[in-house]
This record gives C-alpha cells, sequence and structure tokens, in this order.
C-alpha cells in the first residue's frame, strides 16, 4: 500500500494538519487485472480516484486542501463584506413634497415620462 502525506486544513480540528491517505496496492491489483483479463481494471480505477484523506490528529475525514479551504474562505469573507455593505446601506430620504415640480400633462410626452422616472406617480 502506498501512502501520501500532505498538510492540509481539518474543519473538525479548525487547524491546518497533517492528513494521510492510503493509496491502492499497485502490485496486487495489476495482478487481479491479468487474472480477470482486465475487468479488474474498472475497481483499480475507482479506487486511485477514490477521496480518502483523513486527519492525522483526530482521524476525521473532513479535511480541505489549501486551495480548496482558501477558495471557501474567500467566498465567506466576501459575503460577510457584502452583508456588512449592505447593513451600511441607509434608504434614501423621500424628496420632500416641496421639491417635487407639479406633473406635466401627458400629452407633454418626454417631460412626462422623464417626470415618472424621477418622482414616480405621486
Amino acid at each position: 500500500m502506498s501512502e501520501r502525506v500532505e498538510r492540509m486544513w481539518c474543519d473538525d480540528c479548525q487547524e491546518w494538519r497533517r492528513s494521510t491517505k492510503q493509496g491502492p496496492n499497485h502490485i496486487l491489483h495489476l495482478l487481479l487485472s491479468v487474472v480477470t483479463g482486465g475487468i479488474w481494471l474498472v475497481v483499480w480505477f475507482f479506487l486511485l480516484f477514490k477521496d480518502g484523506w483523513s486527519c492525522g490528529d483526530c482521524g476525521s475525514g473532513n479535511v480541505l486542501f489549501p486551495s480548496a479551504h482558501e477558495a471557501r474562505s474567500a467566498r465567506i469573507g466576501r459575503g460577510a463584506a457584502r452583508r456588512k455593505a449592505k447593513s451600511k446601506r441607509q434608504a434614501p430620504s423621500p424628496t420632500p413634497a416641496a421639491a417635487i415640480p407639479p406633473k406635466p400633462s401627458r400629452d407633454k410626452g418626454p417631460e412626462y415620462v422623464e417626470w415618472l422616472r424621477k418622482y414616480g406617480d405621486k
């Protein structure tokens, strides 16, 4: 069996930890592939790409590669920044009635449309 070791983020420990992944025994799988006429290659192929990383300290399988952890942190950070900016925004103050010019008649065309865009149907 081959064993790979990498430094990854453990969501359970909330720290960077040494993580391990047990790989398949390639000699055994090659022998089985020859004996079964290549049918075992399907199983071997599946085992090669199976995610089997675990935390070296707590044994949890809830670990992330550095790039995945950084991407998730960036998404969470952007969301928090967006929520913070949104909460700081204030609703626009309503236009005082004295500041609204009189509504033009409908037959004025573009002036009427522009007035509606600015002040709504008041």
